[in-house]
């Protein structure tokens, strides 16, 4: 990624016959990807994911008020979690660190607001984070087919630019 910014940043700057000033940012931009149309395919998986988290804002995420598998109602006190291609289902006695009780899950249901900065989710989520936060990252792993993400070190090497 690192590499990707500083290349972007070069063939920007290096992509014209005029001077850097005689141009706007629109038409350097149209410049480097005319000159570098592999651009075309990174700007195209951009649009790609805003798609999706356009499909996501649009209801297609799972319920968390019901069961997936049998659709149905969660119990007030029975702890669930929220499993790859299975969506919520009722946690195991080992599985307990890393679920949340149906009101909580209710709760989280009733707060999703689909529109940026999604602060009424983060307040409904606050709480209950420490039980999220393995459920949520099994399911980026599950979904980016990974078994580790390397976000701790994009972030170092996007501050060394």
């Amino acid at each position: 990624m690192r590499h990707a910014a500083s290349l972007l940043l070069v063939c920007l700057l290096g992509s014209t016959h005029a001077p850097a000033w005689a141009q706007t940012l629109p038409e350097a931009v149209a410049s480097a990807l005319e000159r570098f149309p592999d651009f075309r395919s990174v700007l195209a998986n951009r649009r790609a994911a805003g798609e999706l988290v356009e499909q996501a804002r649009g209801g297609l995420l799972p319920s968390l008020d019901l069961q997936t598998l049998t659709l149905g109602p969660l119990e007030q006190g029975a702890r669930y979690s929220l499993v790859p291609e299975a969506g919520l289902v009722a946690s195991r006695e080992q599985d307990q660190r890393g679920s949340l009780s149906g009101a909580q899950w209710r709760a989280l249901q009733q707060g999703p607001d689909p529109r940026p900065p999604f602060q009424a989710p983060l307040r409904q989520a606050a709480p209950v984070m420490a039980e999220l936060k393995p459920q949520l990252r099994t399911l980026l792993h599950y979904h980016c087919g990974v078994t580790t993400l390397r976000t701790r070190q994009l972030m170092i090497d996007l501050q060394a630019l």
